[in-house]
């Protein structure tokens, strides 16, 4: 379907000649969707919120996730490592994602 709706927009590109074209990185369906959340649910980051559900549903123990996210981050600033916040949030989202293979590699 891909290849139709793009010879679709080349045509109405040809046929209207906008000056500019403004493509959403996320769908009218993905916003869609979105506006339909709680408000306390769209202010969750989904990063962490998806690595958490996976935490709890494959991991041996979702509060030894949690605590290696409070380890790690005594850790690094115990050894002086400055973390940005995406940095921070990575670490956090690693964490909880740590230990979601073990039933394959134990």
């Amino acid at each position: 379907l891909l290849p139709y709706g793009a010879l679709v927009l080349q045509e109405i590109m040809t046929a209207m000649q906008p000056s500019r074209i403004v493509v959403s990185a996320q769908g009218v369906r993905e916003g869609f969707l979105y506006s339909l959340l709680e408000a306390a649910e769209q202010k969750a980051d989904p990063l962490i919120s998806a690595a958490e559900e996976l935490a709890l549903l494959r991991s041996r123990s979702v509060h030894h996730a949690h605590d290696l996210v409070e380890w790690t981050g005594k850790a690094f600033k115990a050894f002086g490592i400055d973390e940005t916040e995406d940095e921070a949030r990575y670490r956090h989202a690693a964490c909880l994602l740590a230990d979601i293979g073990w039933r394959a590699h134990p």
